[in-house]
């Protein structure tokens, strides 16, 4: 082996160190947001993304009043998802477990499936080996009163069922 290929396998690792050091550099150089918005190959649109955040920040600095930042962000999401299909919708965080929970296979209650009509829960099947069946539920019929309170007639919705109607120990209808 002769003097200079020594010299060269001594100084391979340096200079392949410097290849790679100028390659991350130019690589982070290349996605930076000053040369992609100046650069044909490699142009992006961040600026239309950039507009939701700017117009938040700006309400956020100089509007009068305070604000609900997310509440602000959540309802311009659902906006802005709503123009798209009527298939299409944003569900926040602290709902996603309340909606994914029918999927799931998981429930608790009384087992049945119910639909309200004129402000009255009714039966529209019960669970298999449940609850509902154990006492004689049947499709069709009315739920009015749960544990001795009234639930006919009083504008309940399906979230208010699951939170005021929904016991441990099963509740005693009527």
């Amino acid at each position: 082996m002769n003097e200079q290929s020594k010299q060269l396998k001594i100084f391979q690792p340096i200079i392949f160190a410097l290849v790679l050091g100028l390659g991350f550099f130019l690589g982070s150089y290349l996605t930076s947001s000053q040369f992609t918005s100046r650069n044909i190959f490699f142009k992006t649109n961040n600026n239309q993304f950039n507009k939701i955040n700017d117009v938040v920040s700006y309400i956020e600095q100089e509007y009068v009043d305070t604000i609900n930042e997310k509440k602000l962000v959540d309802k311009s999401i659902e906006d802005l998802l709503q123009n798209l299909d009527p298939h299409s919708a944003y569900i926040p965080l602290e709902d996603v477990q309340a909606v994914n929970e029918p999927l799931e296979g998981n429930f608790e209650g009384i087992g049945i499936e119910f639909h309200i009509q004129y402000d009255t829960i009714m039966v529209v099947t019960t669970i298999s080996g449940g609850p509902s069946e154990a006492v004689g539920l049947r499709a069709g019929d009315r739920i009015i009163a749960v544990d001795d309170k009234n639930i006919a007639g009083i504008k309940i919705s399906n979230e208010d069922v699951f939170k005021n109607c929904a016991d441990p120990v099963a509740p005693k209808l009527r």
